[in-house]
């Protein structure tokens, strides 16, 4: 039960908090190397009662077959976090798949999942060649906290 609801959560997740011009969300970033295809995040059980686990989910259509490293950063803050540096970079069907570690959140925390305003994310990309050329992608996300507790719902 527990993976068939995790599985829910995940097409739920694509769809509500995925890079799509519908419903006032933010559009996908393109350029000549790649397509944001999602920037959003996935949550399921954490290891007791009382924790979530979260991670971030990036999908990247990218357009070029020799890149060579993707690193995807956090900056909607002033300072920039890096979330992902993938050094190796395997392509499925010309899409790149990245997800950040899980981490265990406290259900009584004060992480921004549980606020009860829409958050704003931007995210940045940065594809880097066999060559040592860079593109550059900025996404901006869209996270309602109306669709987030009602995915916090389905958690119990």
């Amino acid at each position: 039960m527990k993976t068939f609801l995790k599985a829910v959560l995940l097409v739920g997740l694509v769809s509500l908090v995925g890079c799509a011009e519908m419903g006032g969300k933010p559009s996908a970033a393109e350029n000549d190397w790649a397509k944001f295809m999602m920037a959003g995040f996935n949550f399921g059980w954490g290891k007791t009662k009382d924790n979530i686990s979260f991670e971030w989910k990036f999908i990247l259509q990218v357009k070029i077959t020799d890149i060579r490293q993707i690193k995807i950063y956090d900056i909607t803050e002033s300072s920039e976090t890096l979330l992902i540096n993938d050094e190796s970079v395997k392509l499925k069907s010309g899409n790149w798949l990245g997800s950040t570690p899980s981490e265990e959140i406290e259900k009584k925390s004060n992480h921004w999942i549980y606020s009860d305003a829409d958050i704003k994310k931007k995210f940045k990309a940065i594809l880097i060649d066999s060559k040592g050329q860079t593109r550059e992608l900025i996404q901006r996300t869209n996270h309602p906290a109306k669709e987030r507790r009602l995915m916090l719902m389905t958690l119990g």
